[in-house]
């Protein structure tokens, strides 16, 4: 194991790793990263995707991607891209095996539409709009080709089973995705029903304890070595036990 995959795993017990999965699509690992430390979350990317890449089969090194979330402070500041790509290429790591997680709410800040999204788009990081319908958002920001994905709040999947009106949203959330062309990654999915219901509406991507719960770094790897189908590429099979 590298160094940096060391120091990171010394820390895992204050990192979790929570897997992005899909239904349909053939895909390489990816993982949402939660902190619970004070301990600066760019400083620990490194040694995460060390550790995936010196622990998961090898048609993976290099490939896997993690999301991070970015607070308003740092979206509202315009030198973060600058910032940020200089740490990752200390580290020697690539922009597209990171994908960073804005509020919509700070997304529709004139600093960060106007600057902070394209330029970190412009360095090759992937942006996604999380908690999407939390707030409302401006459709002209939500098209911008500099946002790769929308990710919906949980409490929108919370109310599928019993909700007419949540059903027709999330199909026509799944459609206007699909004709901006941005991936949806749906949040909150925790049972068998709504994962029927969602995969039924046409959704692809999920996150949620019916497909992995966080995890540690030690339960990331039995996660992609035991919890999916034996083939390379992979799809991702739902953890049900």
């Amino acid at each position: 194991m590298n160094e940096a995959a060391y120091e990171y795993t010394k820390g895992e017990s204050d990192i979790a790793l929570r897997p992005v999965v899909s239904s349909r699509e053939i895909a390489t690992p990816r993982f949402e990263v939660l902190t619970f430390s004070a301990r600066p979350l760019v400083d620990n990317i490194a040694g995460i995707l060390n550790f995936l890449d010196d622990s998961l089969p090898t048609i993976y090194r290099g490939k896997t991607c993690v999301s991070v979330s970015l607070d308003d402070g740092e979206v509202f500041d315009k030198s973060f891209p600058e910032y940020f790509l200089g740490k990752m290429r200390l580290q020697n790591i690539e922009p597209p095996r990171i994908e960073l997680e804005i509020c919509e709410s700070a997304v529709l800040s004139e600093t960060a539409w106007q600057r902070v999204i394209p330029d970190l788009a412009g360095c090759g990081f992937g942006v996604v709009v999380k908690r999407y319908i939390a707030d409302n958002l401006d459709f002209d920001v939500l098209a911008s080709p500099h946002i790769a994905a929308i990710k919906v709040a949980p409490q929108v999947v919370a109310e599928i089973p019993g909700s007419m009106l949540a059903r027709r949203f999330l199909r026509g959330l799944q459609a206007l995705a699909n004709a901006i062309n941005k991936q949806l990654i749906v949040d909150g999915v925790e049972a068998l029903g709504q994962a029927l219901w969602l995969e039924a509406m046409g959704c692809e991507m999920f996150q949620g304890t019916f497909y992995g719960p966080a995890m540690d770094a030690r339960n990331a790897r039995h996660f992609v070595h035991e919890g999916r189908q034996l083939v390379s590429p992979i799809v991702f099979e739902p953890v049900t036990n």
